[in-house]
């Protein structure tokens, strides 16, 4: 038997929110890893920048900072390949990585 766990409850009601764009800054952060064309990111230090990026996503307060975190840490890049864009009509968040695009 196998057991999924899922956000846990928060008073503010963001977890589940919270958990999907963690889940979309680890999956940016594999792509970067693997695909960026510099393998050195530019003199970045990237775990740092998704540290940062982490923490800001703990501390936000809605869905918009939470998705700011991920496009400032994507921006640091200066990579146009990297993108963060909001559909607002259907509310939906596509992140587009190298063609790959992950949806909230």
């Amino acid at each position: 038997m196998s057991y999924v766990s899922a956000p846990k409850a928060t008073a503010d009601g963001l977890g589940l929110d919270r958990a999907n764009c963690k889940q979309m800054l680890k999956n940016v952060t594999s792509d970067v890893q693997k695909n960026f064309y510099d393998e050195k990111l530019k003199g970045l230090d990237w775990n740092a920048v998704v540290e940062e990026a982490k923490t800001k996503i703990d501390k936000a307060n809605n869905i918009g900072d939470m998705l700011a975190a991920i496009y400032v840490a994507l921006d640091k890049l200066h990579d146009s390949h990297y993108e963060v864009s909001a559909a607002a009509p259907q509310h939906e968040v596509v992140l587009r990585v190298r063609g790959q695009s992950y949806r909230r």
